[in-house]
């Protein structure tokens, strides 16, 4: 595999370390880098965490970060983003602290020390690869500290990653400097689990195997059970897919993502139960996924609530089963259309697979638009996670139409906000600029555009320059 670009890209940023982060490095000791890129949710999106396959197509935007041990158990941890982002730009943490007389802190414990205060708050992502990795026993005590500089090209906010890209180039920093050898899918659970538990945000995996798995102009399919790489499948030469980012800021720790990932995984819990009232077994794995749309419509639709409080769910079925989750026993959630959101997504992923396999040409492309305008009609009108300026793209692509090139759109990733996948002709990529300024007259700014690929963390290593 041709990762010439990407290491080009590092050897860019070492020889510009110094301007990034002045006085940051001793010459005592060489300094290791990672680089690991954003992503294009182009299907799949929030059915990850209910078991869906998903594709992901990974950007050429990317966080990048500089590692370089220290003499005594100091994490000294800085990011040239920080300031723009009113953040603290410099964060020091003794490794002593990891521990207790009872082992490893827990996660709650090391919430409560970095996910208090919002300018911290960024430094969870990275401090929480130390964290992970000493609960799961692959670091001891001993661990020697470090100097960790991190500069991302990824947008915050903007749906592309920017979290996993971060949790992926700190972990596999770490992991290379203290000598720790994992398979990359063990790695991207890890991260996962750093930005699970450590950050406490509930999202699914198919962002942290996408930084590391990756491959450049190709949507990787993942089967989210938990995270089975299927396949890579090139992008068809005549396409590509090409994002625009909205501006409104998409967070999962956001309260209308996490109150649809309950109501899902109520639904699942409903389910689950009236599958044992049958004689039936559980749904298999456990993955609402493998519930079929039809064995949904015909079984159980009618069983679930379209809305129930979290405290009558309660006291029915005593939880959820997420540990990535609390129910609110106050709030109310919408079960039924949150529930049947991954089930059709799903069925529309496997179909948007087999199109583009095929390389049918034009039908099969108008055919796979239209699985993604289904995607997002779903996304904002069963999750409830749309998002009017995400809106605009996606009718505005759909006015242009197949006749000029644009096949499909769709708003990515979480949901309320962030950015719009389209899918359009190589030769149509000029008119993504008119659409572009249609966006920027109707909202007040010009939005940011995706346009490149590049190649996940996995397959470029951590590199010494």
């Amino acid at each position: 595999m041709d990762v010439e670009s990407e290491r080009r890209e590092i050897r860019n940023f070492a020889r510009e370390l110094h301007l990034f982060f002045p006085g940051f490095f001793s010459g005592e000791a060489p300094v290791l880098f990672t680089r690991a890129p954003g992503r294009l949710d182009v299907m799949g999106g929030i059915a990850d965490y209910s078991g869906s396959l998903v594709l992901e197509l990974p950007l050429d935007r990317a966080t990048f970060v500089a590692i370089q041990p220290r003499r005594d158990r100091r994490l000294v941890v800085t990011s040239w983003n920080a300031q723009s982002e009113g953040w603290v730009e410099r964060v020091e943490w003794d490794l002593s602290e990891l521990w207790t007389d009872r082992g490893p802190l827990s996660y709650e414990e090391f919430r409560e020390r970095w996910g208090r205060d919002p300018r911290l708050r960024w430094v969870s992502y990275v401090l929480g690869g130390p964290l992970v990795l000493a609960r799961h026993g692959l670091i001891g005590e001993g661990a020697a500290g470090a100097n960790v500089a991190i500069r991302s090209t990824v947008p915050l906010g903007a749906g592309v990653s920017s979290s996993a890209s971060l949790e992926v180039a700190s972990l596999l920093a770490f992991c290379s400097l203290w000598d720790v050898e994992l398979e990359p899918l063990k790695l991207a659970l890890l991260a996962q689990e750093v930005e699970n538990h450590a950050v406490g945000a509930p999202c699914g995996v198919m962002d942290q195997v996408t930084a590391f798995l990756g491959k450049r102009d190709q949507l990787l399919a993942i089967l989210c059970q938990p995270a089975q790489v299927v396949e890579w499948i090139p992008v068809p030469q005549e396409l590509c897919f090409v994002g625009i980012d909205t501006g409104v800021k998409h967070s999962v720790a956001g309260s209308r993502y996490r109150d649809t990932r309950v109501a899902t995984f109520m639904g699942r819990k409903i389910i689950s139960a009236l599958r044992r009232s049958g004689g039936e077994p559980d749904i298999p794995g456990g993955y609402l996924c493998n519930v079929s749309p039809e064995d949904f419509v015909k079984k159980y639709r009618r069983h679930l609530p379209g809305k129930i409080k979290g405290a009558q769910f309660l006291a029915e079925y005593e939880g959820h089963d997420d540990p990535a989750t609390r129910i609110d026993p106050e709030a109310i959630y919408a079960v039924r259309s949150r529930t049947e959101h991954p089930i059709r997504e799903n069925r529309r992923v496997h179909e948007f697979m087999e199109l583009l396999r095929a390389k049918g040409g034009e039908q099969s492309y108008v055919r796979a638009g239209q699985l993604m305008y289904a995607s997002h009609w779903s996304y904002t009108r069963l999750c409830g996670l749309g998002a009017k300026e995400a809106d605009f793209l996606v009718q505005t692509v759909r006015r242009v139409g197949p006749e000029k090139g644009f096949y499909g759109a769709k708003i990515t990733g979480g949901g309320s906000g962030g950015t719009v996948a389209i899918l359009v002709k190589k030769e149509a990529r000029q008119l993504v600029r008119r659409i572009a300024d249609a966006y920027s007259s109707w909202a007040g700014h010009y939005p940011e555009i995706f346009w490149g690929s590049s190649n996940g963390a996995a397959w470029v290593g951590a590199v010494r320059v």
